[in-house]
């Protein structure tokens, strides 16, 4: 296996096993399409996602920290994590099409006031705009793909083998069991990488 490293230097490297867990964009899956006999799909949902921070307030957490904050609007809903830094993650999902109607400070608070108006004092307004303005939306992707493995040299886990856009709340477990299911299969068959 041929490694490229940052400062453009190749490194040649032997592997018993590759295990490609490199995510939705796996550049170990894409290796895989180079062989007949591999299914590969992705679907793109109408929806993007934008994530926006909301500080601290007075130096705590701006909301309380034990649950799982969700607005939902009809088509479109904005969700808040705490983070360890007293900050929340604030993820809004809505489709494309709505995001590209909002492309002004005017008109995004605008839309905050008629949709989400108690978030507007907890971000701050300059604080919104800024984050919200940073980065385009980003797309969520669904992929399928199989077999999962290319004999017995590479195999794919996690999202680069099945991603599924988070509204499921499946990716991580989904990865996390690909671990335990291959744990268990290494345990059964003796570390035997062509059975496993």
């Amino acid at each position: 296996m041929t490694f490229l490293g940052p400062d453009g230097t190749e490194k040649e490297v032997q592997a018993d096993l590759i295990v490609g867990c490199d995510g939705a964009f796996s550049a170990t899956r894409k290796q895989f399409l180079r062989r007949s006999r591999f299914d590969y799909s992705q679907t793109y949902i109408p929806h993007g996602y934008l994530e926006l921070t909301m500080p601290p307030r007075n130096g705590d957490f701006a909301m309380e920290p034990n649950f799982l904050h969700i607005w939902p609007r009809n088509t479109f809903m904005m969700i808040a994590l705490p983070n360890m830094d007293k900050t929340f993650t604030c993820t809004l999902f809505m489709p494309f099409e709505k995001y590209d109607t909002i492309t002004t400070g005017d008109e995004l608070m605008n839309f905050f006031q008629k949709y989400f108006p108690d978030s507007i004092a907890l971000f701050g307004a300059d604080a919104l705009k800024r984050d919200y303005f940073r980065l385009p939306p980003q797309a969520l992707v669904s992929v399928k793909c199989s077999p999962y493995h290319l004999d017995d040299k590479c195999v794919l886990m996690g999202d680069a083998a099945h991603a599924v856009v988070p509204f499921y709340g499946q990716g991580m477990n989904a990865g996390f069991e690909d671990c335990l299911v291959f744990d268990e299969l290494l345990d059964q068959f003796n570390e035997d990488i062509c059975i496993v």
